[in-house]
């Protein structure tokens, strides 16, 4: 876990964005944030609104049809803020199918690193990641921030 530059201010508003991914880090991220409040969260909340997050967390492999969506997004987000690439697909090459077909050219990956499109301050390893490293690195962030 490296901090590459200074962290959020104030409540930590959190934004999801599915970039293309199986569903395993959903269902482990979802899982975490239902058991925010017994785990003493106070000041982590989600939005679906990206203008209003402070805290995006990009989900999977990028593929070239989510290309324009996640660059939008990343755009749309306050400053400062704090950029997650959550899952093994993200940044170690691990791909959902490999697309030659012409006719799924759409679905071909952008990139192996989500890192290339925006800038990414952590890295969640793992498909998909612990809830024990998520809950560690969300409170660094809490910790760094409050």
């Amino acid at each position: 876990m490296t901090v590459k530059k200074p962290l959020i201010s104030g409540r930590i508003k959190v934004h999801i964005i599915n970039v293309g991914e199986c569903g395993k880090c959903n269902i482990a991220l979802n899982s975490f944030f239902l058991r925010m409040a017994d785990k003493g969260y106070k000041n982590v909340s989600i939005t679906n609104d990206p203008r209003e997050c402070n805290c995006l967390i990009v989900l999977g492999s990028l593929l070239k049809i989510q290309k324009n969506n996640l660059i939008d997004t990343w755009q749309k987000i306050r400053k400062p803020h704090v950029i997650i690439s959550f899952g093994a697909c993200g940044t170690d090459q691990q791909k959902l199918f490999k697309a030659e077909d012409k006719e799924i050219q759409n679905l071909a990956f952008e990139t192996d690193d989500i890192a290339e499109i925006v800038p990414v301050d952590y890295v969640f390893p793992g498909c998909p990641p612990d809830e024990k490293f998520i809950d560690n690195v969300f409170r660094e962030i809490i910790k760094l921030n409050f």
